[in-house]
């Protein structure tokens, strides 16, 4: 009998959240990180570049859509205590801030290939991808097939072998209703971060919706942010 072929793992980067699915993300898949605003989708994705180079010595790339100020950004990380354009300098991370093209509709993914990213990503060679967000580019749609276009276009343009993430953000309406559509059917993982109304109080939460290839826990666990040290998840201490 053939012997199961074992499953590597990457690392999250992330304090206490491997433990909820063995050891890391499946190797090569491709996860989406949802959640509504201010639930620190931004950091939960540039921590695992960053850790991801510090730690496991895997160079990364970041693709923000959100940020075009890269002295911002890296400011906005120094509190965690990452320091980017040491990284960069270093070559452990690429870091891209690209400007989108409204006229282009459903075609601005070819900043991809007209700014020579997709090139130079590709000379990177990185293991680990992380792209702020999905929701900037789905505004261009016209309809669902449209965001269907978009969402896989994008999954087929950052086929580089590496592990990649892609941030979605949901809307407060949607914050007890979990209703994937156009996201699901091409993220192989999805991680939501939410808002736990406990009292007069709101908690972060983190949970796994799902995880291909993988026994992981699916309770909501929750996770504070620390400066100097960035997500902390606290995986002893269920919600629910």
């Amino acid at each position: 009998m053939e012997k199961e072929k074992k499953i590597e793992r990457v690392p999250s980067g992330i304090r206490g959240f491997d433990e909820l699915m063995e050891g890391g993300f499946p190797q090569g898949d491709t996860v989406l990180l949802t959640g509504t605003p201010g639930t620190a989708k931004s950091t939960f994705a540039l921590q695992y570049i960053v850790q991801g180079a510090l730690k496991y010595k895997q160079k990364g790339v970041y693709i923000t859509l959100e940020e075009h100020d890269k002295d911002r950004l890296a400011a906005r990380a120094l509190r965690f205590g990452w320091d980017l354009p040491a990284l960069e300098e270093a070559e452990k991370i690429l870091i891209f801030t690209p400007e989108l093209q409204p006229e282009l509709g459903e075609d601005s993914l070819e900043w991809l290939e007209k700014s020579g990213a997709g090139k130079l990503i590709k000379e990177f060679d990185p293991q680990r991808i992380a792209v702020d967000s999905l929701t900037v580019l789905l505004a261009y749609a016209k309809d669902y097939g449209g965001e269907r276009r978009i969402v896989e276009n994008l999954v087929n343009s950052f086929r580089f072998n590496a592990t990649t993430m892609f941030i979605n953000e949901r809307k407060i309406s949607d914050l007890d209703k979990i209703d994937f559509q156009t996201e699901e059917f091409v993220s192989d993982g999805i991680i939501y971060l939410q808002f736990i109304r406990h009292g007069n109080l709101y908690r972060r939460g983190i949970n796994i919706v799902k995880m291909r290839g993988t026994n992981h826990d699916t309770g909501v666990y929750p996770f504070r942010i620390e400066e100097g040290g960035g997500i902390i998840v606290h995986p002893s201490e269920k919600l629910f």
